[in-house]
């Protein structure tokens, strides 16, 4: 039986991956901090987990602005059980190299990897020793398939598969597990796209169900990477 007063920080939580896996975590009897940039979209998903039976607090904003980053650290403080996060924030910009302005790397990198690293960092400090904590950073199957128009995005979901790696090997003593999942195309709304535009992809709720899975995983089971497609996709 679920411990009641356990809880999952997910960001990203507004839609995609973040928001499947909050509906996923609270059907499982997880509490949660959610966080996500779309205040609308974030209050729905704060009110369907809500609707499950769980305690659901939100954090409404862009996860690299550090007021945001330390509403979340209060939370998980004054809530103290923290036994996940899931950090599904991201975003991607997709151009020829010489379309790729600064501020477009700038947006990719402080998102989708020093936002994620802050955020390990910080539940890692104030992480009780005797807890157990599940970091689920959520990566791309471009970490290792390169495409042409993606070079920043390959570039910062690279990072977060070896962050992952050197993070996992730095805190393994301390009570942490590291597990960076890599999906290959999810039917989201990500790149400017809408649910049933990627024929054949994955459902952020089948990503949900691998993300909960590391989760749930016996404590001895070390999970480094998980790589996952579609046994239905086009090619």
């Amino acid at each position: 039986m679920r411990n009641k007063k356990e809880y999952i920080i997910i960001t990203g939580a507004s839609s995609g991956i973040g928001r499947s896996t909050a509906l996923k975590a609270a059907e499982e009897g997880f509490n949660l901090i959610l966080s996500g940039r779309n205040v609308a979209k974030l209050n729905v998903t704060t009110k369907n987990c809500k609707d499950l039976g769980v305690e659901a607090l939100s954090v409404c904003g862009d996860i690299t602005e550090k007021s945001n980053q330390e509403k979340i650290i209060n939370l998980a403080k004054k809530n103290k059980n923290i036994v996940g996060v899931v950090n599904a924030a991201g975003v991607g910009r997709f151009a020829a190299p010489d379309k790729l302005t600064d501020d477009m790397m700038d947006e990719m990198f402080n998102i989708n990897i020093k936002a994620m690293f802050i955020m390990n960092r910080e539940l890692i400090r104030i992480k009780d020793k005797k807890n157990f904590l599940n970091i689920i950073n959520i990566s791309s199957d471009c970490d290792q398939v390169a495409f042409p128009d993606a070079t920043g995005y390959c570039a910062t979901k690279g990072g977060v598969l070896m962050m992952s790696k050197a993070l996992g090997l730095a805190v393994r003593k301390q009570n942490v597990r590291v597990a960076c999942i890599s999906p290959g195309r999810v039917d989201t709304y990500f790149n400017n796209k809408r649910p049933g535009m990627r024929v054949g992809a994955l459902m952020p709720e089948e990503v949900a169900e691998v993300i909960m899975f590391a989760i749930n995983a016996h404590k001895n089971i070390e999970i480094q990477e998980i790589r996952i497609d579609s046994m239905s996709r086009t090619w």
